[in-house]
C-alpha cells in the first residue's frame, strides 16, 4: 500500500486533534489514526467514487466542527 495523503484533523467535536494517513491499494483505501504511537485502521473504503465521497463528507464535518 501507498500512502497518498497524510494530515492532522480534529478527531470529535471537543477540538482533540488526531493524525491520520490515507494508503491506497489498487481500488482500496484505508484510513488510520495514529494511536499511542501505532497505526490504527480506522475505515476501508472500496473505489474512488466512494472514497471522494468519505472524504467529502469527512470535509463537511471538520468544517461544521470550526475547521
Amino acid at each position: 500500500m501507498k500512502t497518498i495523503r497524510a494530515f492532522t484533523a480534529l478527531e470529535n467535536q471537543e477540538n482533540h486533534q488526531a493524525e491520520y494517513r490515507i494508503l491506497q491499494d489498487e481500488e482500496k483505501y484505508q484510513v488510520e489514526c495514529l494511536v499511542r504511537g501505532k497505526w490504527s485502521l480506522e475505515d476501508t473504503v472500496q473505489g474512488e467514487k466512494n472514497f471522494k465521497k468519505y472524504i467529502k463528507e469527512w470535509e463537511t464535518t471538520q468544517e461544521e466542527w470550526g475547521i
